[in-house]
């Protein structure tokens, strides 16, 4: 092809892509005449939508980028070909000057434990089948974010010590976790109901133990452990936990019943129409707050000599810590009987010494 041809071809942006030469014989020499066909040259894809990355961005887990979106370059056939490659961005290398991983005929990248701390931009290369091609990088992913470590795995699930019972504490025994850096740990305890099937927080139970009351009374407990790599900075930690579940301990059983410590008494006039009031006396329980007390006043008759022996019936009504002494009252020998009850609807009931005779 004449020179000057071939470099107005490629001033206009033309390439020669077939020439058919053909001889012709004239007086005795020969001449050469080219016919040339031609077609636009090739320029490179154009990125439309830049790849991004995606997946779980912790130390071992594997992210994926995206090749984004191509417009192949007018004339170009076949599909366009991709290779993939990754980079670490830390202080050190700052984005964009950033440590090159590798390239990667695949789109996938498993992070490592010596990128904990750094974040990842991709590049992702697009070629035609008629060699020209282009590159385009991803923006840091994430954008604020860190490469986090392997978060707290749980090897031995916790469990819950001491027996359930109200009025006892429980405590949590074991959790064994492994990390390669300092945890700690957080509770928080749960009521399971009386079937163990769905379970709510208990407010405020926070710590490695907790002290059963009446309120879970025939229900299972649990404790849920969460264990968090402090060596992260605060934004960090929230997403670098794991967390593990104690068996259920149950269902709460009753304490022992209500004991009584000092009897009841009674106080006043034994006179008729004086008001007489009963004292309850003293007891002990793990529900000591929350015991409920009734009264039943009886009449007695003493028998024999010495008020050592008496025969007595239940007086209709007479409910109350106070008893207004009657005419059915005179002679006879008055009791008060107390009795307590638990939440737990456990009783016990405690007379007083008779106190008469009634005048």
């Amino acid at each position: 092809m004449p020179g000057g041809l071939s470099r107005l071809l490629r001033r206009r942006g033309m390439l020669p892509v077939l020439v058919a030469c053909i001889f012709v014989i004239l007086g005795g020499s020969v001449a050469v005449a080219a016919v040339v066909a031609t077609q636009p040259a090739s320029t490179n894809p154009q990125n439309t939508v830049l790849p991004v990355i995606k997946g779980d961005f912790q130390e071992g887990s594997l992210i994926h980028v995206t090749t984004g979106t191509w417009t192949p370059s007018a004339g170009s056939t076949g599909p366009l070909t991709y290779i993939y490659g990754f980079y670490l961005c830390n202080s050190a290398h700052p984005y964009p000057n950033c440590t090159f991983l590798g390239d990667r005929f695949g789109p996938t990248y498993r992070l490592k434990g010596g990128q904990v701390g750094g974040t990842i931009v991709a590049s992702v290369r697009a070629a035609q089948p008629n060699g020209h091609w282009a590159i385009v990088r991803t923006a840091q992913y994430p954008t604020s974010g860190t490469v986090l470590p392997l978060a707290p795995r749980n090897i031995e699930h916790p469990t819950i010590g001491g027996t359930a019972r109200d009025g006892n504490t429980l405590r949590i025994l074991h959790s064994y976790w492994h990390s390669p850096d300092h945890l700690s740990y957080k509770y928080k305890w749960e009521a399971c109901g009386t079937s163990g099937a769905r379970c709510t927080t208990i407010a405020g139970a926070t710590g490695l133990t907790f002290k059963l009351s009446h309120k879970y009374f025939g229900q299972f407990l649990t404790t849920l452990v969460t264990a968090t790599d402090v060596s992260m900075s605060a934004p960090y930690q929230a997403a670098n936990t794991g967390q593990a579940t104690a068996p259920e301990r149950g269902p709460v059983k009753a304490p022992p019943r209500p004991i009584n410590t000092t009897r009841p008494t009674i106080t006043g006039t034994l006179t008729v129409g004086k008001l007489l009031h009963a004292h309850r006396g003293t007891w002990a329980s793990v529900d000591l707050g929350f015991l409920k007390f009734t009264y039943t006043w009886e009449r007695c008759l003493a028998l024999g000599g010495g008020g050592h022996a008496f025969d007595c019936t239940v007086v209709p009504h007479a409910t109350n810590p106070e008893y207004k002494l009657t005419n059915a009252d005179l002679h006879d020998w008055i009791v008060v009987n107390v009795t307590a009850t638990d939440p737990e609807a456990q009783h016990h009931a405690v007379a007083s010494q008779p106190d008469g005779p009634v005048t």
